[in-house]
């Protein structure tokens, strides 16, 4: 009997070996924080906007974002240390 691939890059079988090797290759890019997914909607006016500038808008709303978080971890960090005073 002789085995052919199916090529499909899900198929665990033909393709899993590449994914597992995929991944760690990319453990090494990763930096040792906690990685989170965030998905959020824009209003359709502006698709146009987007779609003509998108290197401006999605990095404006990138920038907000980090921003956002940024102040929210100094916060945090205040609270934290009033509270071992």
């Amino acid at each position: 009997m002789s085995y052919n691939s199916c090529r499909n890059r899900h198929c665990p079988t033909c393709q899993g070996h590449k994914r597992e090797e995929w991944i760690e290759a990319r453990k090494n890019e990763f930096l040792p924080v906690a990685y989170f997914h965030v998905v959020f909607t824009m209003s359709d006016h502006l698709n146009v906007v987007c779609l003509q500038f998108p290197k401006e808008v999605y990095g404006i709303v990138g920038l907000k974002i980090t921003l956002r978080n940024t102040l929210l971890q100094l916060k945090e960090l205040k609270l934290f240390l009033m509270r071992i005073r």
